[in-house]
C-alpha cells in the first residue's frame, strides 16, 4: 500500500525532525515538489509552520512554536505582551509573570495600572481584559 504525501512527510519529520521545504524535496525526490507544500498546507491539523520556514508536526514540536511565540514576544512593549497573554482570557498575575520571566513582576503590575483602557482586576490575583471580562467582574461582585 503506497503512503500519501503527507504520510511520507510526517514520517520523514518524526524521524529526523523539523525540516524546511527545500530539504523535504531533497529527501523525497520521488514526489512532485508542489504536493509537498500542498500537503503541508491542507494538513493544518497535522503539520505546524514554524521559524526559519521549518516544518515540524502539531503535538510533537508545539514547544518550538512556543518558544518561537516568545522570542518574538520579547520585541513587543510589556502591555502589548500582557494582551498577549489573556488572549484565550482571565489569567492569575502568577501565570502572567510566568509567561514573562524577563519582566520584573512589579513591572507587570505597573503596566496593568498604567493600562487600565486595557485590563481589569476581575478579583484579586485575576487580571482581565476591559470590555471582554467585565461580566467576570459583575459576577464575582454579587457572589461576594
Amino acid at each position: 500500500m503506497k503512503l500519501t504525501t503527507a504520510q511520507q512527510v510526517y514520517q520523514l519529520i518524526e524521524k529526523e525532525g523539523p525540516k524546511t521545504i527545500r530539504v523535504l524535496k531533497r529527501r523525497l525526490p520521488d514526489i512532485n515538489p508542489a504536493s509537498i507544500s500542498v500537503a503541508v498546507s491542507h494538513n493544518k491539523w497535522m503539520f505546524l509552520r514554524l521559524s526559519k520556514k521549518k516544518i515540524g508536526i502539531a503535538g510533537i514540536h508545539d514547544h518550538l512554536l512556543r518558544k518561537q511565540k516568545r522570542e518574538e514576544n520579547n520585541s513587543l512593549a510589556v502591555y502589548q505582551r500582557i494582551v498577549n497573554c489573556l488572549v484565550c482570557g482571565p489569567m492569575r498575575i502568577e501565570n502572567i509573570t510566568a509567561e514573562m520571566p524577563d519582566v520584573h513582576p512589579s513591572s507587570i503590575e505597573v503596566e496593568i495600572s498604567n493600562h487600565p483602557e486595557l485590563f481589569i482586576r476581575i478579583k484579586k490575583g485575576l487580571i482581565g481584559r476591559k470590555e471582554r471580562d467585565e461580566y467576570l467582574q459583575e459576577k464575582y461582585e454579587r457572589n461576594s
